[in-house]
């Protein structure tokens, strides 16, 4: 079975368990699944550096590369920079307005509960 993981532009295969939530999701019939996730893990990486406080656009900003002196930002430890690495090679939305395209369907799109 060939799986089109959709990461065609670059050298990174995401984690088997990314891969792997978005087939359930799929399977589920959850449309957008892939935007879903890559969303929700942008969130996720806001409340692990402890940024869930800040506007929803930091994402962007943080995913971007850009400099931001902030305090929570300026000696942060080797995991959370890592974190950083692992979610920019992941969620692609390192321009302010691919992120807000993205949270505009992810608005569309999330399944209700």
């Amino acid at each position: 079975m060939t799986v089109n993981t959709g990461y065609s532009n670059t050298l990174f295969e995401p984690p088997a368990n990314f891969s792997d939530r978005i087939d359930q999701l799929e399977e589920q019939a959850v449309t957008q699944a892939r935007l879903l996730l890559q969303v929700e893990l942008g969130f996720a990486l806001m409340e692990y550096l402890e940024l869930d406080d800040e506007p929803i656009t930091i994402v962007w900003a943080i995913l971007s590369g850009i400099f931001i002196k902030h305090p929570r930002l300026e000696n942060l430890s080797q995991g959370k920079k890592r974190a950083i690495a692992n979610c920019r090679q992941i969620v692609p939305f390192s321009s302010r307005f691919n992120w807000l395209n993205a949270l505009r369907d992810y608005i569309c799109h999330v399944p209700e509960s």
